[in-house]
């Protein structure tokens, strides 16, 4: 069955932000797309604080188990993922919160 979630698509991860418009407002006609990458550091993205009950993971490669994340980035070699084989499924949630930003964004991948 294919999820219609687009949180939950294989592969890169794309969080549209028209998920996020009623607290965030109406965007710009000029915002942009942000790319993040992870090849030296995490830069600025964080395990929001109280939300998580499971680990994000900077990885270059594929995941260590089977048919559960990324072969490789996106961009780059390194990418965040998280653990979804068993014990953090079912029911595990892990927030992932981005660093601000100085301009307009309609949509984040990574």
């Amino acid at each position: 069955m294919k999820s219609k979630n687009p949180l939950r698509r294989r592969g890169a991860m794309a969080i549209p932000l028209a998920i996020l418009l009623p607290t965030l407002g109406a965007l710009p006609a000029n915002a942009g797309e942000h790319t993040a990458t992870f090849e030296t550091n995490l830069n600025g993205w964080t395990a929001a604080e109280g939300t998580s009950s499971s680990d994000w993971a900077r990885r270059a490669g594929g995941t260590p188990s089977g048919y559960t994340g990324p072969s490789g980035a996106r961009a780059g070699q390194w990418y965040l993922y998280l653990e979804s084989s068993y014990p953090n499924y079912p029911r595990k949630i892990a927030w992932l919160q981005s660093p601000s930003f100085e301009e307009a964004v309609s949509r984040v991948t990574f």
